[in-house]
């Protein structure tokens, strides 16, 4: 297997773990439940969700005051950058 076709499977398999993530957050299930409901290892899930942050450097929505809906959206993209250090984000929040 060339360099390149490992580099791309990787990225593949790091999408598929960011999706699932994301799924679990916006669930509001635990890990256990959302593992067993979806058929994947908790062990699994846990280890890329830990390989996945290292990875993800923090970022943060830039823009203009939004109220509303846009403003939700906002909030909750910076808190999936951000919900293990919330209180680094606070100003980014308001």
């Amino acid at each position: 297997m060339t360099r390149a076709s490992m580099e791309k499977k990787m990225e593949a398999k790091s999408e598929y773990w960011r999706e699932r993530i994301t799924e679990q957050e916006r669930s509001g299930m635990s890990v256990q439940r959302f593992c067993e409901e979806q058929g994947l290892t908790e062990q699994s899930f846990i280890f890329w969700r830990k390989r996945l942050r290292k990875q993800q450097p923090m970022r943060f929505a830039v823009g203009g005051n939004r109220t509303g809906a846009a403003a939700s959206v906002r909030r909750s993209r910076i808190w999936s950058w951000c919900w293990r250090r919330a209180s680094d984000c606070e100003s980014a929040l308001a």
